[in-house]
């Protein structure tokens, strides 16, 4: 007997399989180009250079019957006469427009023309303009142009962009994208010195000659001051008749008038008195020289066009008006500063706008103002634009002042007597002179590598004194690294021991604790029978952590319990001289 039913089931099976791999491969299967409004399909973008010319045909290869250019002025549609299934369209100037081909069977497509400058002949033009420079010219919308790239100097730019405009019609089609290689940052280093001298010289004499009936006296001197000692000379008296006979005092006429103590007083006086008369004379002369340096060497780095700003100094506290009555506080700056923009150009030049400038106080030219006495200030100052190349040194600024004064004050003819005329003149005499000279030489610089960074930063060189180095050497900052303080029974100042940079036992920060050179062995003096010396005949060797030592077992000196060293097992020496743990 036959049984159908498993037959059924197979041609059941076999249906569905069908039905699902039957979708799946229609799934599979591209979908028809999407049709415009009037049925017509539409095939890919076609692009043309500005002046070049590409055939065309239908994906129907039919004939074509008409062809329909809304923007005739961007592309020019032409047939070709030896091919029917084909047109000629022509690139005039930049832009897109959509052209409509219809064959012989009415079957039409759309063909969007896209115009543009060529831009292979762009890159070949700019390559062989700049053949140091990676450009890569990109097209842009409505006829415009991206410059993307790297070039080696900042003056190629602008030839790039004027090529590049002349190609695409006009610079503001040209978008500038372009990156300027190399290094970008400068260093300036800025030296401001001046040297300021002067010299003064003062001579003057006052003189009086007093009796009992007469007196003589010069005043020209222009010297002011007290007596020498106040009460000890007699003022001489002569009767003038009209005073009765009473004494009178002389000691104005010898100071000129008055009596007051100032800066200009005599530095010598002489006097004889006796009994009726009085010769007394009060000299200055006198020799002031003064010098001051300045020499100031700040350093600044930046990017090329960024500016950038330093100042070492402070404020200086000024009275202002308030209103009301009220005096506020405003606070100016002074010290060294630096200002500068550097502009990198390429072939090393660099376009420098640099305004240096050194201000300090001066007591000598304040003011007062509202019961407030503020000072003065000294200030060089120079603000230049220069172009100079990496590396070279330019003196921006410079001042080079002499300046002479010279006073004489003398009694007619007395004054012009040789030799003891003057006793009967005065005279002062200055002279000023003053050098100026600023420097600034630009770098272009780039990051250090790990291995090009100072071994040694500003105060690490040194570290803090202990007990024996402050109290009994009265040092305030010693040297790093292990001090012998008497080599071969001689003592070493602490200056003449000079570590090397990796000899930094006391840390960075130039603390270890207690007693850090020394170690323990400060009290100690310099000679071998120093009962602070045990057991040892070596010079006192001052380190920071005791040295150990292969002949013998190790013995601490007394320093700090921090921090705390990990028990180590005992050491020993055998009879052969070879070191071994128990």
């Amino acid at each position: 007997m036959h049984h159908p039913k498993p037959v059924r089931r197979s041609v059941l099976w076999s249906t569905l399989l069908s039905l699902v791999l039957g979708g799946a491969l229609v799934a599979q299967q591209p979908l028809p180009p999407p049709r415009d409004a009037t049925g017509g399909p539409r095939t890919a973008a076609l692009t043309i250079a500005i002046g070049t010319s590409q055939k065309v045909q239908m994906t129907s290869k039919r004939n074509i019957a008409a062809a329909d250019n809304p923007k005739p002025t961007i592309a020019r549609v032409q047939p070709v006469r030896d091919d029917p299934t084909s047109v000629l369209i022509t690139g005039l100037e930049a832009g897109v427009t959509q052209i409509r081909l219809t064959d012989d069977k009415g079957g039409t497509e759309l063909i969007d023309v896209i115009v543009q400058f060529d831009v292979e002949y762009l890159r070949t033009l700019l390559q062989r303009a700049m053949p140091t420079a990676a450009i890569q010219p990109i097209p842009g919308v409505n006829g415009t142009v991206i410059l993307t790239g790297v070039v080696a100097h900042a003056e190629d730019v602008e030839i790039i962009i004027k090529t590049a405009s002349s190609v695409v019609g006009g610079l503001d089609r040209v978008v500038n994208a372009l990156r300027v290689g190399g290094v970008m940052q400068v260093q300036l280093d800025c030296v401001v010195a001046s040297v300021n001298r002067t010299e003064a010289r003062s001579f003057g004499f006052n003189l009086l000659v007093s009796g009992p009936s007469a007196i003589f006296g010069s005043t020209v001197g222009n010297i002011t001051g007290s007596l020498p000692t106040a009460g000890t000379v007699p003022p001489s008296s002569f009767n003038n008749g009209g005073n009765g006979g009473q004494a009178q005092q002389t000691t104005g006429i010898l100071t000129g008038g008055g009596i007051s103590a100032s800066a200009a007083a005599a530095n010598l006086s002489l006097g004889v008195a006796s009994r009726g008369t009085s010769d007394l004379g009060f000299l200055q002369a006198l020799r002031n020289e003064g010098m001051a340096k300045l020499l100031a060497k700040p350093t600044l780095v930046t990017l090329s066009g960024r500016p950038a700003s330093f100042l070492n100094g402070g404020e200086q506290a000024i009275p202002v008006p308030a209103g009301l009555g009220q005096v506020g506080v405003q606070f100016e700056e002074f010290g060294t500063r630096l200002n500068f923009l550097p502009i990198v150009l390429g072939n090393g030049k660099i376009h420098l706008e640099v305004e240096p400038e050194v201000s300090s106080l001066n007591a000598a030219f304040g003011t007062t103002i509202s019961g407030a006495t503020v000072p003065g200030r000294n200030t060089q100052r120079v603000h230049t634009t220069v172009e100079m190349e990496d590396g070279q040194t330019f003196v921006i600024g410079g001042l080079i002042q002499k300046n002479i004064n010279s006073a004489t004050n003398k009694v007619p003819v007395l004054g012009d007597l040789p030799y003891l005329g003057a006793a009967f003149s005065s005279k002062t005499f200055s002279e000023e002179e003053q050098e100026l000279i600023v420097l600034v030489t630009p770098h272009l610089v780039d990051a250090m590598a790990c291995d090009q960074t100072p071994k040694i930063l500003p105060g690490q060189e040194t570290r803090s004194p202990d007990d024996f180095e402050l109290f009994l050497e009265g040092i305030m900052e010693a040297p790093r690294g292990p001090r012998q303080v008497c080599p071969d029974n001689r003592y070493v100042p602490a200056f003449k021991n000079s570590p090397t940079a990796d000899q930094f036992p006391c840390g960075m920060n130039g603390r270890c604790g207690a007693n850090c050179a020394t170690g323990g062995l400060a009290a100690t003096g310099c000679g071998n029978g120093d009962p602070g010396i045990q057991g040892t005949k070596a010079p006192l060797t001052v380190e920071s952590m005791p040295r150990t030592s292969a002949s013998g077992p190790v013995t601490a000196p007394d320093v700090a319990p921090e921090p705390k060293l990990p028990v180590l097992p005992p050491v020993f020496t055998s009879a052969s001289g070879i070191e071994g743990q128990k």
